[in-house]
């Protein structure tokens, strides 16, 4: 026998030496690591969503960004053609009607983006705990 090998008894006997002894108090080990265990996944979990919130947060922030800009600018464009093809003496009407036809679309796109955000953050986690919570 060399002395860098390790005989197999003495293997076998280091394998079994982390599992826990029966009874009650290995019966505690097993259900604390079983714990453990489980928020260790709840946690990774919750790190998941947050990289999936950070990402969705980031993408509806860019697509509102540019449906603003591109809405002004088509808005400034078309107010302005329509104003100047309206006779003079009704400009100022159309320059009313215009302006609800504008208010009326930024009260729709607002409840759009607020059912977006209402969708609620955190959803696969908030199951999964509540799953947790049923089976205990």
């Amino acid at each position: 026998m060399t002395k860098d090998r390790i005989p197999d008894d003495e293997v076998s006997a280091r394998s079994h030496a982390f599992e826990p002894p029966p009874g009650r108090l290995g019966a505690l080990r097993r259900t604390s690591a079983v714990l453990i265990e489980m928020l260790e996944l709840r946690l990774e979990l919750i790190a998941n969503d947050l990289e999936l919130e950070k990402l969705r947060a980031v993408a509806i922030l860019t697509r509102l960004l540019a449906a603003l800009a591109l809405g002004l600018a088509s808005l400034a464009l078309l107010l302005g053609a329509l104003l100047l093809a309206v006779p003079e003496a009704y400009r100022w009407m159309a320059a009313l009607g215009a302006g609800l036809v504008c208010a009326l679309a930024a009260v729709l796109l607002w409840r759009r983006a607020a059912a977006v955000v209402s969708e609620g953050a955190f959803v696969a986690t908030r199951a999964e705990f509540k799953r947790d919570r049923e089976g205990l």
